[in-house]
């Protein structure tokens, strides 16, 4: 099966986490770079599938890449490629509803059984509602300060606490970025942090194939 590639980038086709510039309308290849390919460096960077939950931005591209490419541990280097078309279905909806759904994976994991916990609990449960239309704006904003102050005060929340008022906060898309990386790394092993990242590959895809709305 051929490998698919996808590029993560800001509004405007314009590239995100460290590069500059704007990518081509999809369909038109980028120019081909010459000289060694470095990670980090030179060359376009490209996600797998299992990469794009790292570099989560505005957009998410499927890219066909062509000539060589060099793999780095959560990105592919390239020496050309092109957009071939934006996934629609990553859009404000459905990056607030990821974000909640990593948030809630985190519960398990707090061990304080206070009033606190259950105001962070709520927070996400009204970012939720947000996203389906069900809750204001108004309701969104207080939620997310109730999460902000739990956050100020009690330190064993965290980063729960973070990860609950980032599910309330304006930009969806910036709040699914650091919330995936909170889920993670509140586990205390190397394995239990991958295991996090492949069950949130895998559901980040089923709200990009459609199959979760």
């Amino acid at each position: 099966m051929k490998t698919k590639y996808y590029k993560i980038l800001g509004e405007g086709r314009r590239a995100c986490h460290g590069g500059s510039g704007v990518w081509k309308r999809p369909g038109s290849w980028m120019p081909r770079l010459d000289g060694p390919l470095v990670p980090c460096h030179w060359g376009y960077h490209v996600a797998k599938r299992g990469d794009v939950v790292v570099w989560l931005d505005d957009t998410i591209h499927e890219v066909e890449v062509r000539g060589q490419r060099i793999r780095c541990w959560d990105k592919t280097v390239v020496r050309q490629a092109r957009l071939l078309h934006r996934l629609k279905r990553w859009n404000a909806r459905t990056a607030r509803l990821f974000a909640c759904d990593c948030a809630e994976r985190m519960i398990p994991h707090v061990r304080s059984a206070s009033s606190d916990k259950e105001l962070c609990i709520e927070a996400i449960a009204v970012a939720r509602r947000f996203a389906r239309g069900k809750a204001t704006a108004d309701e969104l904003a207080q939620a997310r300060g109730r999460a902000w102050i739990v956050n100020l005060r009690d330190c064993y929340m965290r980063p729960f606490s973070e990860s609950a008022a980032w599910c309330a906060d304006v930009n969806p898309f910036e709040a699914a970025s650091r919330v995936v990386v909170r889920a993670r790394a509140i586990n205390t092993s190397a394995s239990g942090a991958h295991r996090e990242r492949l069950w949130q590959t895998r559901r980040l895809f089923e709200y990009l194939d459609g199959k979760r709305r």
